[in-house]
């Protein structure tokens, strides 16, 4: 790990007996957003109060947003770059930039107290020199449409694959985690979503 800061925000359970060692289940301290990329790119997340996370001039990391965390590393050549923060608290803008002609390939990832995890997939993301791409968050409202600007200037609009298993409840709505990605209250949207021989849940309910 070249890089790493931030604060924890997951825990286990551990205990320890005469005859044996149990490892409990990951609990969250907090809801937590997570962005995971495979390539040489940095990340920097910005909220609402200008509070910055992420490697600043100097090449330190910024860890001015409360619960924040963030660390890059190498393994066999191949640069891990993970930021989170606190999710459903604040107003939040991702910003990637990359370091060179690459293929990025990311994962958003919600992490409620409830452990049901949200995951959106960007596979095979072409990106050039100095290419910056853009997400927001605003609240539990994630614009999954990521916004990429290449040195070339043309802009590109960058979805994530579809997901292999969505879910469906008349209760679910803006404040559920993967609204509009694989959380819907329409059973319709669920079809449309998913993606070919994935699954939709439907729970009980009025449509």
């Amino acid at each position: 790990i070249t890089n790493a800061a931030g604060e924890y925000t997951a825990y286990r359970n551990i205990t320890v007996t005469a005859d044996d060692i149990e490892i409990g289940e990951i609990e969250q301290v907090n809801p937590t957003l997570n962005m995971e990329t495979s390539c040489k790119v940095e990340i920097h997340i910005y909220d609402a109060h200008g509070r910055h996370v992420g490697p600043n001039e100097t090449g330190e990391i910024d860890i001015e947003i409360p619960g924040a965390y963030y660390s890059n590393m190498t393994i066999d050549n191949e640069t891990f770059v993970v930021a989170s923060v606190y999710y459903g608290i604040e107003n939040y803008t991702f910003i990637i930039k990359s370091l060179g002609n690459d293929t990025m390939n990311m994962t958003l990832k919600i992490s409620p107290k409830d452990g049901n995890w949200v995951e959106a997939v960007y596979n095979n993301v072409t990106l050039y020199n100095r290419s910056v791409a853009t997400l927001n968050v605003n609240g539990t409202i994630v614009n999954y449409t990521m916004l990429i600007e290449d040195p070339s200037g043309e802009v590109r609009n960058i979805n994530p694959s579809p997901p292999t298993i969505v879910y469906v409840d008349d209760d679910f709505n803006f404040s559920t985690p993967g609204w509009q990605y694989d959380h819907f209250n329409k059973i319709q949207d669920g079809i449309n979503a998913v993606a070919e021989g994935g699954t939709v849940y439907i729970y009980n309910g009025t449509y």
